[in-house]
């Protein structure tokens, strides 16, 4: 609180801003809240580690059978986002060791005679077992040694939601990752800048690519035109003017680009589990009553 003043915690002001009580009533109701905002330690609430957002992944249940760790409930939440991104039993990533559950014998599905059996397929990609285990040691790893309240995926997490939250720039997030380490034991895990943060993020299966673009919208320098420097309908330049003495010290920059999310290693981690693939075919299988409202996929 600033005097009779509070943090104003609409999805505008986040925190930043100090108003009247009856102002922030206004903009909650014209804006609503700050997403995510449920532990409110801007206003005077401890702050809980166990509260904190889920966010990756959409499922909220997964069956005991088909987790490493259990029945779900029992799942820290940062362990529950790393089943979210992987979707598949721990006994996939380590076939020398089977799982001595009966039950987890039935997460393999056996296609009947007339369904096509390469359709049920795993999806099987080169190196998805190491990235696996890198961010399984991530959530059950600990910042330092006896810490209870966060593990090294967990802390990166928050730290990474803070950076977004705010706005904060890389040198800024830098500094802080680095005064943080400082004052914990010589032992801990947390990463000491935000490329290493982002290189652990990345093992969870979120890929962003780059694609070049005209300035103007005209087109994209992709496939085919992925070697052109100028574009082919406006003629402007592809990157940014580099002064001559330059330019063997640094590489060129687009002057604009476009961040494509790919849908496909969502899609087969969806179909790489029975417990989410069955969902799949939902618009296709279910069931209408002609006198009812139904689905738009109808």
């Amino acid at each position: 609180m600033s005097g009779d003043k509070i943090r104003c915690p609409c999805s505008k002001c986040k925190n930043l801003k100090f108003k009247d009580p009856h102002e922030v009533g206004y903009d909650l109701y014209a804006v609503g809240f700050v997403p995510n905002y449920y532990n409110w330690t801007s206003h005077g609430e401890p702050l809980d580690p166990s509260v904190i957002p889920q966010t990756v992944g959409s499922s909220r249940y997964v069956p005991p059978e088909m987790s490493g760790w259990g029945d779900r409930a029992e799942m820290r939440w940062e362990q529950e986002m790393v089943y979210d991104a992987y979707g598949v039993p721990m006994s996939q990533f380590n076939p020398s060791q089977p799982s001595n559950d009966p039950s987890e014998a039935s997460t393999s599905y056996q296609p009947d005679a007339d369904e096509n059996p390469s359709f049920y397929q795993p999806y099987v990609d080169e190196g998805l077992a190491e990235r696996f285990q890198d961010v399984l040691k991530a959530a059950d790893q600990p910042v330092y040694a006896d810490c209870e309240g966060y593990t090294q995926l967990s802390a990166v997490t928050e730290f990474m939601n803070i950076k977004a939250e705010y706005s904060l720039p890389e040198t800024c997030t830098n500094r802080v990752l680095q005064s943080a380490g400082g004052m914990l034991p010589r032992d801990h895990t947390l990463p000491d800048s935000y490329y290493h943060m982002k290189q652990l993020m990345s093992k969870l299966g979120l890929p962003c690519v780059e694609i070049d673009a005209c300035p103007k919208g005209c087109m994209l320098f992709w496939k085919e035109d992925e070697t052109l420097e100028f574009c082919k309908f406006c003629g402007g330049n592809r990157y940014k003017n580099v002064p001559q003495s330059k330019k063997k010290l640094r590489q060129r920059s687009a002057l604009s680009k476009l961040y494509y999310l790919p849908i496909a290693p969502r899609l087969q981690r969806m179909y790489a589990s029975t417990a989410t693939a069955k969902h799949m075919t939902w618009h296709v299988e279910h069931e209408t009553n002609e006198s009812m409202m139904a689905h738009p996929s109808d």
